[in-house]
Formats: structure tokens, C-alpha cells, sequence
């Protein structure tokens, strides 16, 4: 769904149309290598540009490494 929504951001700047993109992930979402590489190529200045994450915290064994750490942060720290 990532990479898929960046291609549909860059052909809406492309033919200069106004909309939102807003690609909804899971959170196992973020254990595939193709997702994080399309986490790399988001651009700072890339406009109208909303990234939903659905944790459903259903787990079949314990969350670990360092992207469960970082979500926990965010998730629990208020802005």
C-alpha cells in the first residue's frame, strides 16, 4: 500500500492535481522490507500526504526490535 500510494502522489504532482493520498497500514506492514523502502523515499515536502497506521496489537508471538520501541513511544507520549 506504501509504495503504491507514493506512485499515485507522484502522478497526482505530475498532473497537478489537488488531492489527498492516504495510504492505511498495519503494523506487521512494517516488518516487510519493501514498506520500510518506501518509508525511506517519503519526502519531507511531499504535500497532502496522510499515513494512517492501524496497530491492532494482535500479535501471534511477542513484538520486539527497535520499530515496536519507537511505536510504543509515540503511541503512548503525548504530543
Amino acid at each position: 500500500a506504501l509504495s503504491l500510494a507514493l506512485g499515485v502522489a507522484k502522478t497526482r504532482d505530475l498532473t497537478k492535481d489537488n488531492n489527498y493520498i492516504i495510504p492505511i497500514i498495519g503494523d506487521a506492514t512494517l516488518t516487510c522490507g519493501m514498506s520500510l523502502e518506501a518509508m525511506n523515499n517519503i519526502s519531507k515536502d511531499l504535500k497532502k500526504f496522510i499515513l494512517i497506521l492501524n496497530d491492532n496489537a494482535m500479535s501471534i508471538s511477542e513484538n520486539v526490535g527497535a520499530i515496536t520501541r519507537i511505536l510504543s513511544r509515540i503511541i503512548n507520549s503525548p504530543m
